[in-house]
């Protein structure tokens, strides 16, 4: 299989805080980000011959806030 030069991929995972604003946003992001690693969402990416990095993002948002959280494997 032709990789085109591609050799890097994404993984992410969103939460989206409650609309009362008790979540801290930053503590939801890094949730995310624990839950990919957790439940290894990474493991197909990693067995693909031409991948040989994997950015994991976790994402938090309500309404016009965002957080991200990153990690590279």
């Amino acid at each position: 299989m032709q990789n085109n030069g591609i050799d890097h991929a994404i993984v992410m995972e969103f939460k989206h805080a409650k609309e009362d604003n008790s979540q801290n946003i930053s503590e939801l992001a890094n949730k995310a980000l624990d839950q990919v690693r957790q439940k290894n969402y990474i493991a197909e990416l990693k067995a693909q011959p031409h991948v040989t990095r994997i950015l994991a993002l976790g994402l938090a948002f309500n309404h016009k806030q965002v957080v991200i959280k990153h990690h590279w494997q």
